[in-house]
């Protein structure tokens, strides 16, 4: 009975108020350095460096907060599977989204000819 209590207690683990307080002012900081880049004019840059910044804030939260990191490792696979599930549901609509036409006129493709004929006659 003892070696079940034992199990169990070295199973649930728990993070330290140190490693709180670390991670709030990493978060913190991580915030500066969003507004700064967000100041900034980096062109292109401006998306990549955003989601670099907020994959490491959501790493932190997901790590320290959510518990995963003291977690089994079946915690570990679902957390990576659901952020790669998370990544295919972006990526699909980045490609619906940028495979519509520029020209501003698009609802034709969603509408019958006679709604498009009203939509295009206002």
């Amino acid at each position: 009975m003892a070696s079940h209590s034992n199990a169990e207690h070295e199973e649930h683990r728990e993070e330290n108020m140190v490693t709180y307080t670390v991670v709030i002012i990493l978060l913190m900081v991580l915030l500066a350095v969003t507004y700064w880049a967000y100041t900034l004019n980096l062109g292109a840059w401006n998306l990549p460096v955003a989601m670099i910044i907020a994959v490491i804030k959501a790493s932190l939260v997901l790590m320290v907060f959510m518990h995963v990191r003291l977690s089994p490792k079946i915690v570990w696979v679902f957390s990576i599977a659901s952020f790669f599930w998370l990544v295919l549901m972006i990526a699909g609509f980045e490609n619906d989204y940028l495979a519509r036409p520029w020209d501003g006129n698009y609802s034709h493709n969603f509408l019958t000819p006679e709604a498009a004929a009203m939509v295009h006659a206002q």
